[in-house]
């Protein structure tokens, strides 16, 4: 069954994506135009292709195709993609709804000191949107979080040292908060914050660091009672493994001392579906000597 529609001289298909419940798939293609892409959903079992922005009528605008997008939302409702609909300048992130009813909406506010939305996420329970901005001056990440079906949107990080940065965001299963690894307190230190998924006030889950090295990596347990990170935060030449609750609380360290030179290789966290457990690689009765 071909899904797209007729294409024009030198036009084409070039991204998919099947939504979670497998009933439609949403691509990219410049079937109206040549080199102008859009986005476009169908039925998976064939039918008529319906363009995604039906109200837009920006001359030259377009969808930008990219390894990102589109997302679909798990509750199969959504679809999250880029598109310069508002200005010609801005590649902006835009909500529709998978079935191509109900028009478009603009998630991220197209203004002059604001470009550059990458790394889109939708929550577990498909409500709200996280996504990174870039501040034109010094390119300073930070990240916002905003309904998928549009309104207004709260950035989640905290005030960044000059220079600071966010890196990167996890959800938690449950979709009431959001994890993320930023250099927010100190330029040369990557940490570790939980925030309300709505907005509020950022939790540091980390201890403190004393020896500039920063958070390796985490992950949030399935049940999302907590959090597992791993860092040089008791010894300067070993990383350790620590656990603590996703709110924020006491620390507790997991690995039994390690040799001199001893470490938690990565990737460090693995945690078992039931939560229970946390299995790790180090070289923890002899230095150099890796074991699970």
């Amino acid at each position: 069954i071909k899904l797209n529609g007729e294409l024009p001289a030198g036009g084409g298909a070039i991204r998919l994506r099947i939504s979670p419940d497998s009933t439609r798939v949403i691509y990219y293609a410049d079937q109206q135009m040549n080199d102008v892409e859009d986005a476009w959903t169908v039925p998976i079992d064939g039918g008529t292709p319906t363009r995604l922005r039906p109200f837009v009528t920006l001359a030259g605008s377009r969808v930008l195709y990219g390894q990102e997008t589109p997302i679909i939302s798990p509750d199969s409702e959504r679809v999250l993609f880029y598109a310069n609909f508002s200005n010609l300048a801005y590649f902006d992130l835009w909500s529709a709804r998978v079935d191509g009813t109900g028009g478009l909406v603009q998630l991220t506010e197209t203004t002059a000191d604001l470009t550059d939305v990458t790394n889109p996420g939708v929550s577990p329970d498909s409500s709200r949107v996280l996504y990174f901005r870039f501040l034109n001056d010094n390119l300073v990440q930070e990240l916002y979080s905003v309904p998928s079906a549009g309104g207004s949107a709260v950035k989640l990080n905290g005030a960044l040292t000059p220079g600071g940065t966010v890196w990167n965001y996890r959800f938690s299963p449950d979709s009431t908060r959001v994890v993320y690894f930023a250099a927010q307190q100190s330029l040369s230190v990557n940490e570790l914050y939980s925030v309300p998924l709505t907005g509020g006030g950022a939790t540091k889950l980390n201890d403190v660091l004393p020896f500039s090295t920063g958070v390796a990596s985490y992950a949030i347990s399935p049940d999302g009672s907590r959090v597992v990170y791993s860092a040089n935060q008791d010894t300067a030449d070993s990383t350790e493994l620590y656990s603590v609750p996703l709110v924020g609380g006491a620390v507790t360290k997991l690995n039994p001392p390690l040799p001199t030179g001893g470490d938690i290789a990565p990737p460090a966290v693995t945690i078992t579906p039931d939560s229970s457990r946390v299995v790790y690689l180090a070289d923890q009765r002899l230095n150099d000597v890796q074991e699970a």
